[in-house]
């Protein structure tokens, strides 16, 4: 098993449960792995799910995507930050995510238990940052480096899923998250580079120089402190939005190479 030094210890004995509780109901798991904040940096237990991609073989029954989410939801006590956020996909998906099928979706934390089987629905666009992060940075918990099995990603496909989550932000996410997630947006359509909100929202200080809503947004995300005003943070990522759509995908150099 690969380590990444900055993933906290108790994450990685956790998702280390979660691998052998779902290999134990599918033979074929091909690997799990980490992503989100906890391996690019901002994790807070306080504050954090923890994220989790998993990837099978092939695709099973509806009773088999059921069947993995008991199984990772009787886990889900012993999660730590504010829950676990977990997709299961097929290695086909991971490598070239297509219309982003999906096998199963776990989320669990102090309000909801959800199992959602893919079987039957759309597929998942959140997939798409999911499997971005994970070729570039997740933990390989269980199974094969991330680079072996996520396909690479093109850039158009991360820059409007990035703008589809910013628009999701502005209806349904608090303002820290708002805010740190257009950051971590503009870097990308900057630099090319995927990190955290919170490493994007250092990023846009050192960049576009004092900024009174990303300083809040900061605070608030890592220790707490009162962050920006809804009205704030609304005007801060429609801005960003408006700048997102006048400019085309930066290229990272480790994947450009791919494209």
């Amino acid at each position: 098993m690969a380590t990444h030094a900055h993933v906290p210890s108790e994450v990685v004995c956790y998702v280390a449960e979660v691998s052998l509780v779902l290999a134990a109901v599918r033979p074929d798991l091909v690997g799990v792995y980490v992503h989100g904040s906890a391996v690019l940096g901002g994790f807070s237990a306080a504050r954090s799910d923890v994220d989790v991609l998993a990837v099978v073989a092939e695709p099973g029954t509806e009773v088999d995507q059921q069947a993995m989410g008991r199984a990772v939801v009787e886990t889900a006590a012993r999660c730590p930050g504010t829950g676990l956020e977990m997709s299961v996909i097929t290695a086909a998906t991971a490598a070239g995510l297509d219309s982003c099928p999906f096998e199963v979706h776990i989320r669990a934390n102090a309000t909801e238990t959800a199992v959602i089987p893919g079987i039957n629905l759309a597929g998942d666009t959140d997939l798409v940052l999911h499997c971005a992060v994970c070729r570039a940075h997740a933990l390989a918990v269980y199974g094969p480096p991330a680079a072996g099995v996520f396909g690479p990603v093109p850039a158009d496909r991360v820059s409007a899923a990035m703008i589809s989550e910013l628009e999701w932000a502005l209806e349904h996410a608090n303002a820290t998250y708002a805010v740190l997630n257009a950051c971590r947006a503009l870097r990308f359509a900057d630099d090319g580079q995927l990190c955290s909100k919170l490493d994007g929202g250092h990023w846009y200080l050192a960049r576009h120089g004092a900024n009174a809503v990303v300083a809040a947004a900061i605070d608030h995300q890592r220790d707490g402190r009162t962050g920006p005003t809804t009205s704030a943070a609304a005007a801060f990522v429609t801005a960003a939005r408006g700048r997102l759509g006048q400019r085309g995908p930066a290229l990272d150099s480790q994947d450009s190479s791919d494209r």
